[in-house]
């Protein structure tokens, strides 16, 4: 192999952020292990229930942004398509 022009140093803030990461992903697992040991089966079927939600509101997302090519997300597709009062409820 050829020599790597890339330098191998880590600062504070990548060290803090890989810390970060590692408390939201154990977090986000025991925070499941205790809705799983509470609800029993029925976590699952809320999960999936959850999924379903999220699904459907990114494909309403991924349509707008296919009819209205704008950035902004959520807040300007509020704004463009209801109200301003909406677009700041939202944002």
């Amino acid at each position: 192999m050829g020599e790597s022009t890339m330098k191998r140093r880590l600062k504070h803030r990548h060290l803090q952020l890989i810390s970060l990461g590692g408390v939201i992903g154990s977090g986000y697992f025991l925070g499941t292990g205790y809705v799983l040991e509470q609800a029993g089966p029925a976590a699952v079927i809320s999960y999936l229930l959850g999924g379903i939600i999220v699904l459907a509101v990114m494909l309403c997302l991924a349509e707008l942004a296919v009819e209205q090519p704008l950035s902004g997300s959520f807040v300007v597709y509020a704004r463009e398509n209801i109200s301003a009062t909406w677009a700041c409820g939202v944002g």
